[in-house]
């Protein structure tokens, strides 16, 4: 560069240029958008650093000594691929267009259709139909119990033990429903019924002997 080029250069009167900046993003790529009105697409320079730093520099002459010129610098984030740089400039418009990164683990984990196990899907209507069938139960245990009104009064007579003991023994039925079983709880309630009256009876005439 001569002397006379250096002097021409020193004399320059620079003109700062903000230009107007958009981004278009999408699930692919992301695009960063400048507005440069007046530009040629020979007088701008676009560079990626190896820090990742996009450089977009540009100038241009508009009278003799009187130079518009503007400066931008981005960092990049880590999810765009520096090396699927692409730039295109337009009608005023320049694009500067970068791929995104594929991420392969998250592409696996969207294709694996999910599927919900059968086992709880056939275990459910087993467990509807137990419930079913244990409700069905108590209510024949309890229309037998409302079936036997003397029955029930004579359990009232008895003492709190005897009572207890027969409390078990209806239990017994709701869980077994077994017919013998109700034969048994007659049979008891007799026994300790006549039990209770024979000592009764025993405890009347010693204290009477007395």
């Amino acid at each position: 560069m001569s002397i006379d080029q250096k002097t021409h250069e020193t004399d320059r009167i620079y003109e700062e240029f903000e230009a107007p900046t958009d981004v278009d993003r999408d699930d692919a790529s992301e695009t960063l958008v400048l507005i440069l009105p007046g530009f040629k697409k020979e007088q701008m320079r676009v560079q990626v650093t190896a820090a990742r730093v996009l450089k977009i520099s540009g100038e241009r002459q508009i009278s003799n000594n009187k130079y518009r010129r503007f400066r931008k610098e981005i960092q990049l984030p880590l999810h765009l691929d520096t090396n699927t740089i692409a730039a295109k400039f337009e009608s005023g418009i320049l694009y500067i267009k970068l791929l995104k990164h594929i991420n392969k683990n998250n592409n696996e984990q969207q294709n694996v259709p999910t599927q919900e196990p059968k086992k709880d899907e056939e275990e459910k209507p087993k467990k509807e139909n137990g419930k079913a069938e244990e409700l069905k139960k108590d209510d024949d245990v309890k229309n037998k119990v409302e079936e036997r009104p003397e029955t029930m009064r004579v359990v009232s007579k008895l003492r709190p033990e005897y009572v207890n003991a027969l409390c078990g023994l209806f239990d017994e039925i709701k869980k077994k429903k077994k017919k013998f079983l109700n034969l048994l709880l007659l049979a008891l309630m007799f026994g300790l019924y006549v039990k209770n009256v024979i000592k009764s009876i025993f405890s009347g005439g010693h204290k009477s002997q007395e």
